[in-house]
């Protein structure tokens, strides 16, 4: 301990003092960083970041600013980061004096405000993870340095002009680097090449830093001279060697003795005859290492006494020699232990203990064998620290009188006797569901449980996979790490952190994930990556990519030519590919991705074969509609893969499968237990039911909620765990309070609410997870809310009951994770089912119908329910009504949505919202003028000409009109008045070019001031049917007589058409040949299309033709082209829309023959 002044600081971490009384005369550093050993911040919120809150600067500001004395006790030595070029940065207790009061110790101060917290093992970790954020940024660095220089003595010059040059000495790196900048800089004062300035300053601020804590005085190429003042310390140390006789026993025995009780790690040379060559080398070695000791002796206290316990532990068994040390091995040995993890410094050494787990010899990858290994590692180099080096070939030699040999006898004996066999334990290690909970991490407990990913993961293989966290990790060739940058692939999303290293590893996939959560980048990178790398000759495809509808095949086929690069071959066949060169190029690609339809086609080719010899890999994307729509043509895939297999003379070489599904498919049962080497990935915890074949039953109640919980409670196993999820705070206690009066069994109930704190939360996980186990004991109950479960991490229930659904679909999903441990695997047979209890009522709100719709995949439901569905799907589309939300487009030209309870358009038509408007026609012929080509089935065009009942009507050309209008309107300032408060539904005008104003209405409010006000809203041009992000300010206020003014545009679309196959999308091979087509290089041309229907402002039409303006020649038949290569007939389609828009009110109009053929 010795006492410091304290320059600067910025938290408990970083503190700059000044060494007031140094415990070495001869060491010159006078300035250290030093920190608070073990202390930690107390986080107030859920915020990942460890950062100190302000208040705690303020009470060092307080604390030091009348301290009297100020004293630091090391316990810790760090060497990642510092601002000196020693690189040292010190961690111990900082003891601060008061006038007329007794030091305080600075870390309990902090502890007792309820500012920090002490946690050694935590601390560790922190600080060897780099998570402590004591690393400062060059403009950070800069600041304390000043504020450093503000410290010097103003009063005394010497003293000054002592501290400065000392402190520039301890930064000499920081300096130099300073010069390197401000040279660079005025090389470059013209302001120029800042990118380029930036960037080199960059790149050599690190090799800066490899500078720090180099202390060797360099003389020529790989040397290194002693300075004078060691020569002359060494000679005086050999003298005084040399001169001690050799034949005063006694003396030379109590020497020694002496000698290693002060110095026990320190060996010395006890032969006789030394030569004088080892002699000088031995003295120069101890005081080269003088340094080196004097700061091993300021360690902890605990450390010391640890260390001395297995010194002392070692020297009963070892002799003399033994236990002279060299100081190099216990520096090297302290090192050692520094650099074990931080998972490893609580566990004791064990390496007689063996952990044993079966596994398939097939495979190489095993996690288990890769976590023994560590182990062995980390045993060896522990217990490296207790045992003395053997390498050192010694002869024993005699010194004092007879006793002493006895004991040195005595001791070689006890050497040679063998150690006594401690029989091994075998220890089997049990992988988690979860893979994530089988990693170690350095995030604390509340914050892990909370932000940690859940997955469920089942093997049909005794190897189990960890999990990659970083793109680094991922054995992906140089190229796809390259394709990843570029694509501004960061970091895998979290079903990617299972799929690629399993798929890597050759082992067929299910995976199963919500939608938008990566699953087709989830298998394609290592797809790529094992074609690219396949030594297999021959022709035909490595792997079959089947897609289920043309737009994923194409998006596909895009990423993975960029994956794979020019070297190999990719062909993609879909509804609109030439079929003349598909015998060609199928036998010859390595990478085959096609529709269902279309790949069976192939199969089915009379006088073509494909060839399979080289097929290893076999995905299925979104196997949801494949299994639905295409089962027949999956089931011939399988077939063919069947023979493909029995006709390989290698019956070892297998196909892997790899499929990709936002839900569990009941055809995926026996798929799975038929592919080799099967795991099952799946993120979507509502899917585990239907994959567990989970026991699940729907209780719709109105009064009697807790007389039905109390049954259900009475009927399950007492010995498991159960967990009651309710969405409000208030039915917690209620429900407490009658399970605990009626439920029979005396079992431990826990509650947990919202305002519960972080602390509160983990200590109640903590006590949830050491309930004890077993048939004759009874599980606990725990009661909470959505919010509370979500910090808890809890995913080993056997029981879930929803006592009253949430207000979100996601919270829903969310509760099943519960479970996630305890789901039955398919690959065992396992009896022990969870359960599920879910209780309905009529006020669950607007996620009521998506929630009914999913319990309906596996279980009957009350028919009740099926109308109090129907309603709030009709009472929540009223409202997006309100909200301007417009008819989904799926809907209107398919009669269907396919992610109906996934869209956020409108599928219901309304009457006061969707009433045609008074000018449009609602029957006969129109022309008009195409502004906008959006698919091959919508357009946005301007009306020119329309014919109906032998009535002709012109439309006026107004826009160009309007524009001219507004711009001189808006051309002087007074006019210019912002709109304010912009609404949703409010008609105004916003500024698209200089100049150019355009009339808009408000869509939709995407944020807010922190007053409340709008800030960016979404916009939609009236007179272009296009949407833009604009903010308030933007806005201006448009008169009425400008509102007034109708521009006769309109979207029209072509209906009765649709894709090929079942298909559900659009190709782009169909959207290009439409819109070469429909685009002129010189104008836009007209299209003449026959009325079907109107909706709202929507024109439907059932032809569609390409003409000339004011004649009748007909270039392009539009539907005729679609029907030839990409489209087929929807059959039966108008007649059940005309229908919905008579239910709801709408006008609909007899069809009339003879106009289609007037104009």
């Amino acid at each position: 301990m010795y006492r410091v002044e304290v320059l600067h600081y910025l938290n408990p971490h970083l503190i700059w003092v000044e060494v007031l009384d140094p415990s070495d005369a001869t060491d010159q550093k006078m300035f250290e960083l030093v920190g608070l050993y073990g202390l930690l911040p107390l986080e107030r919120t859920l915020d990942i970041e460890l950062n100190w809150i302000p208040a705690v600067t303020k009470i060092l500001k307080d604390i030091f600013k009348d301290s009297t004395e100020v004293w630091f006790s090391l316990s810790y030595i760090d060497r990642s980061t510092s601002i000196f070029d020693d690189n040292i940065h010190k961690y111990g207790e900082l003891l601060i004096k008061h006038k007329g009061s007794e030091l305080i110790k600075l870390s309990k101060f902090l502890i007792k405000k309820n500012l920090a917290y002490f946690d050694v093992k935590d601390f560790h970790q922190k600080l060897s993870f780099g998570n402590l954020n004591t690393k400062l940024s060059y403009i950070k660095t800069k600041e304390v340095v000043r504020e450093i220089e503000k410290c010097y003595p103003k009063n005394n010059p010497k003293l000054k002009s002592e501290k400065q040059n000392t402190f520039i000495k301890q930064t000499s790196v920081f300096q130099s680097f300073q010069e390197f900048e401000s040279s660079l800089t005025v090389n470059y004062v013209g302001g120029h090449n800042n990118e380029m300035l930036s960037e080199i300053l960059e790149q050599k601020a690190w090799d800066f830093e490899l500078c720090k804590e180099i202390d060797e005085e360099s003389v020529g190429c790989g040397s290194r001279r002693k300075s004078y003042n060691e020569e002359n310390a060494f000679k005086q140390r050999q003298a005084a060697h040399c001169s001690q006789s050799s034949n005063n026993y006694e003396r030379i025995f109590d020497d020694i003795r002496n000698f290693l009780a002060t110095n026990s790690k320190v060996k010395c040379n006890t032969e006789n005859e030394v030569s004088e060559q080892d002699c000088n080398q031995s003295a120069s070695n101890a005081f080269i290492n003088k340094k080196t000791l004097n700061q091993s002796k300021q360690r902890s206290k605990s450390e010391l006494d640890k260390k001395e316990d297995i010194q002392n532990a070692s020297n009963t068994s070892t002799n003399i020699e033994e236990t002279l040390k060299t100081e190099d091995e216990a520096t090297c040995s302290s090192a050692t232990n520094k650099t074990l993890p931080s998972g490893y410094k609580d566990i004791k050494v064990s390496s007689d203990k063996k952990i044993s787990q079966t596994s398939d010899e097939e495979n190489a990858d095993d996690v288990s064998d890769n976590s023994s290994l560590k182990e062995d590692e980390t045993s060896q180099k522990s217990s490296n620290v207790c045992k003395p080096s053997n390498s050192t070939n010694t002869k024993q030699v005699a010194f004092g009188p007879p006793e002493l040999d006895s004991r040195s006898n005595s001791t070689t004996d006890n050497e040679e006797e063998k150690p006594e066999e401690i029989p091994t334990e075998e220890v089997l290690v049990k992988y988690n569901v979860n893979p994530f909970k089988n990693m170690e991490t350095d995030v604390p407990a509340f914050v892990d449980n909370l932000v940690s990913p859940v997955l469920m993961v089942h093997y049909k293989i005794n190897r189990h996979v960890q999990p990659i966290q970083n793109l680094r990790d991922v054995c992906f060739n140089e190229h796809i790490h390259e394709v990843l940058k570029y694509m501004s692939i960061k970091s895998p999303m979290i079903i990617q952190t299972m799929s690629w290293p399993v798929i890597l590893r050759g082992f067929s996939l299910f995976m199963i994930s919500p939608p938008n959560t990566g699953k087709t980048m989830g298998y394609l990178p290592a797809v790529c990556r094992l074609v690219s790398g396949s030594i297999i000759d021959g022709s035909g495809p490595i792997a079959i990519i089947v897609c289920a509808t043309a737009n994923l095949v194409e998006n596909v086929e895009k990423n993975a030519k960029m994956f794979l690069g020019l070297e190999h071959r990719i062909f993609a066949y879909y509804p609109g590919v030439d079929d003349s060169h598909v015998e060609t190029f199928v036998n010859s690609c390595d990478l085959l991705i096609a529709t269902p339809c279309y790949l069976s086609k192939l199969f089915q080719m009379p006088h073509f074969t494909v060839d399979l010899r080289r097929l290893s890999i076999f995905v299925m994307d979104d196997c949801e509609r494949l299994f639905s729509i295409y089962e027949d043509e999956i089931e011939t895939f399988q077939i063919k893969i069947e023979e493909t297999l029995s006709r390989r003379k290698e019956k070892e070489s297998k196909v892997q499968y790899i499929l990709a599904s936002p839900v569990w498919c009941n055809n995926m049962d026996s798929l799975a237990l038929k592919v080799p080497r099967t795991v099952i990935c799946i993120g979507a915890f509502q899917e585990c039911v239907r994959y567990s074949k989970a026991d699940v039953s729907v209780c719709f109640t109105k009064n009697n909620t807790f007389n039905c919980l109390i049954d259900f409670l009475q009927k399950i196993d007492r010995s498991k765990k159960t967990v009651i999820v309710i969405d409000d705070d208030i039915n917690i206690y209620f429900v407490k309070c009658w399970v605990k009066i009626n439920n029979n069994r005396k079992q431990m109930i826990y509650t947990a609410h919202k305002n519960m704190t972080v602390q509160d939360l983990q200590n109640l996980s903590d006590s949830w997870s050491q309930c004890p186990k077993g048939p004759n004991e009874l599980g606990p109950i725990l009661i909470c809310c959505d919010q509370s479960l979500a910090h808890m991490g809890i995913t080993d229930a056997h029981n879930l009951v929803h006592f009253s659904l949430p207000r979100l679909y996601s919270m829903f999903c969310k509760r099943f994770s519960v479970l996630n441990d305890n789901y039955p695997s398919i690959f065992k047979d396992n009896n022990d089912v969870v359960k599920i209890k879910i209780f309905v009522n009529k006020s669950n709100g607007e996620q009521l119908p998506k929630i009914i719709n999913f319990i309906k995949k596996f279980t009957a439901v009350p028919y009740v329910l099926d109308g109090v569905c129907k309603n709030i799907l009709k009472e929540n589309d009223v409202i997006r009504a309100k909200n301007l939300v417009p008819l989904c487009d799926s809907f209107l030209m398919l009669g269907e949505c396919p992610e109906f309870f996934y869209c956020n358009l409108r599928h219901t038509i309304i009457k006061d919202y969707d009433m045609p408007l008074k000018w449009l026609p609602t029957e006969g012929l129109i022309i008009f003028k195409l502004l906008k080509y959006n698919s091959p089935t919508s357009y946005f065009g301007r009306l020119v000409y329309s014919y109906s009942s032998g009535k002709f009507v012109k439309y006026q050309r107004n826009y160009s009109e309007l524009i001219c209008k507004m711009r001189m309107h808006y051309d002087q300032g007074v006019n210019r008045k912002l709109l304010g408060y912009p609404k949703v539904g409010d008609i105004c005008a916003v500024r698209t070019e200089v100049f150019i104003y355009k009339r808009c209405q408000v869509v939709k409010i995407l944020s807010e001031y922190e007053t409340g006000n709008p800030n960016e809203v979404l916009i939609k041009l009236i007179d272009y049917e296009l949407y833009g992000v604009t903010r308030d300010i933007n806005l201006y206020h448009l008169p009425e007589v400008f509102k007034a003014i109708e521009t006769y545009v309109a979207p029209i679309k072509l209906i009765n058409i649709k894709p090929k196959y079942n298909d559900t999308t659009f190709s782009d091979l169909a959207k290009n040949h439409i819109q070469n087509i429909v685009y002129n290089e010189n104008e836009r041309v007209y299209l003449k299309g026959h009325i079907a229907l109107t909706i709202g402002n929507c024109i439907f039409v059932d032809t569609l033709e390409v003409c000339v303006k004011n004649s009748d020649e007909v270039i392009h038949n539009i539907r005729y082209e679609l029907l030839m290569k990409h489209h087929a007939v929807l059959k039966n389609f108008l007649p059940g829309l005309k229908k919905k828009c008579i239910a709801s009110g709408l006008p609909v109009r007899r069809e009339i023959e003879c106009d289609r053929h007037i104009i």
